[in-house]
């Protein structure tokens, strides 16, 4: 055999192994019969690999140079990083609503929301001294708030975002950022 046919063989010999690891099954799974609790997942199923890191109230505060403060009636508490560009997030439920503070290091003002809607109104909004924006839509029978500031001063944008049965407004903002004003 010529050495160009064997190196074809060898490339195909190692493609089909390649692919025989690939697309094994999950073991650890029901399906496998093995007796564990996990779900079975298609052989086809893609991961990607979730950015965000679940961190503590610690972290959170050594991360954004500030201590979040937390609202009254606040529960379920988790905190976040986006270390990619060392954004902290708070996620939290007040009366069954979930709200996500967000807050990250910026030059310029930018929305830091994650909250991607065709806005109904825009207003202007004013907490600790900075200038901000109020942003108001519906969506499927929910009433969307976010709130975005920026403070110049100290090259930091803040966010405050909840999809809510009621009209929520953004006073817990003044708590959870409060410490950042000092």
């Amino acid at each position: 055999m010529r050495n160009s046919n064997k190196l074809i063989h060898a490339g195909i010999i190692a493609l089909a192994a390649m692919l025989a690891v690939c697309c094994a099954g999950n073991t650890d799974n029901p399906a496998a019969g093995n007796g564990t609790t996990e779900k079975a997942v298609p052989a086809n199923t893609a991961s990607i690999i979730n950015p965000w890191l679940e961190i503590d109230a610690q972290d959170a505060e050594k991360a954004a140079g500030f201590k979040l403060g937390i609202p009254p009636g606040a529960e379920k508490i988790i905190y976040r990083l986006l270390a990619a560009n060392n954004m902290v997030e708070m996620q939290f439920i007040i009366n069954g609503e979930k709200w996500t503070a967000r807050t990250k290091p910026a030059e310029e003002y930018e929305d830091i929301s994650g909250m991607y809607f065709k806005w109904k109104s825009e207003t202007k909004n004013s907490i600790l001294g900075l200038e901000g924006k109020e942003l108001r839509t519906e969506s499927e029978g929910k009433n969307i708030l976010s709130g975005l500031w920026h403070d110049s001063k100290k090259s930091r944008m803040f966010s405050l975002s909840v999809s809510s049965v009621k009209k929520e407004n953004l006073a817990p903002a003044a708590i959870i950022f409060g410490q950042a004003a000092k």
